[in-house]
């Protein structure tokens, strides 16, 4: 079943060119980003998420602790 989604357009530009890069039409390429969204495996997942915090400068689940009572502290809430 099609499925018709607008696209603002700067992100359909940018869907062109990135279709363009890899020799793909637009919809293959929407379909082919969905597909490496949607299919990866939960380990993918949760390594990116590890690489993301170490990013941020945490390393151990205490430095976390540390900062999430830290927001609280100061009175944010999310």
């Amino acid at each position: 079943m099609p499925v018709d989604i607008p696209i603002p357009d700067g992100l359909a530009e940018v869907l062109r060119r990135r279709a363009a890069r890899h020799n793909r039409t637009v919809d293959e390429e929407v379909v082919g980003i969905l597909e490496a969204e949607l299919s990866e495996e939960p380990k993918g997942v949760f390594t990116k998420f590890v690489a993301r915090q170490r990013a941020r400068g945490l390393h151990t689940p205490d430095e976390a602790t540390a900062m999430i009572r830290e927001d609280r502290d100061a009175g944010h809430r999310h």
